[in-house]
């Protein structure tokens, strides 16, 4: 994963040439990252023909980071692998819930070089089997502890409500998740969707605030953590605010659409 980065910035000027010159042609604001949902309805034999085309024609206009959601992307861990095999120059970044990670899936990790994971996780024990099923979070431990042992690049990827959101901020948290090889965290507050959605689990005011503050202090230079953490909606201010809409990221469904630039989307 360092060459495909590293050998990525070092051709920095040249890939930004491309990449301006071909906003300049078309007219239009390109991504600079793309997330594909690679486990949804269709051909899987075309998916993965359609992945190949979408990576190979945005390594050519200069993007090389991709985003995998599903489903369950690692459902098409062999599609994936070899994506990422042919792709070198490219980083995949898979959003998982952990439970098909094994030591043969660390083998092939290594092998290609360039995935990192976002394993998700609401919280310690019952918090994270309330919403995902009973002993998921023994295996998301479990599949941690691999990867760490295998030397793996990995952060999380958590939803964080009215119930949980101290709890999934909190010293022993952060501290549990350090302790199982987790680099950074990513957090998402939470956005019922569809008829019957629970909206007392939406965060109000006063509880958004807490955590704009709360993920600056885990990240903070003086008494922060070890991890990174960026909080994907209160953090708007350094990305300029809502990356979708082909500004500096595109969403590609499994039907080759591109999705609507505010929708909300449901990951793993």
């Amino acid at each position: 994963m360092f060459d495909s980065v590293s050998g990525n910035l070092s051709a920095l000027g040249d890939k930004l040439t491309r990449y301006q010159e071909a906003i300049q042609s078309t007219g239009t604001t390109l991504s600079g990252a793309i997330q594909l949902s690679s486990t949804l309805r269709g051909d899987l034999g075309q998916l993965a023909q359609d992945m190949d085309r979408i990576v190979t024609e945005g390594e050519a206009l200069g993007i090389h980071w991709y985003m995998c959601t599903g489903g369950e992307p690692t459902c098409r861990k062999e599609d994936l692998f070899k994506l990422a095999a042919k792709h070198q120059n490219s980083v995949f970044h898979l959003f998982t819930n952990g439970t098909l990670i094994d030591q043969a899936f660390c083998d092939r990790v290594k092998e290609v070089g360039n995935m990192a994971f976002f394993i998700s996780i609401e919280g310690i024990g019952d918090a994270t089997d309330a919403r995902r099923g009973e002993g998921v979070y023994d295996r998301v431990m479990h599949a941690m502890d691999l990867m760490k042992e295998n030397g793996l690049l990995f952060g999380t990827s958590i939803c964080y409500t009215s119930a949980n959101y101290k709890a999934v901020t909190s010293d022993e948290f952060m501290d549990m998740l350090i302790s199982h090889g987790v680099r950074f965290n990513w957090y998402f507050h939470y956005m019922p969707i569809g008829d019957g959605a629970n909206v007392d689990l939406m965060l109000n005011a006063e509880q958004r605030e807490y955590m704009i503050h709360r993920v600056r202090e885990i990240r903070g230079y003086t008494g922060g953590k070890p991890i990174f953490c960026i909080d994907f909606q209160n953090d708007g201010e350094y990305i300029d605010g809502c990356i979708a809409g082909g500004r500096q990221y595109a969403h590609i469904l499994s039907l080759i659409h591109i999705s609507e630039p505010t929708r909300p989307r449901l990951i793993s």
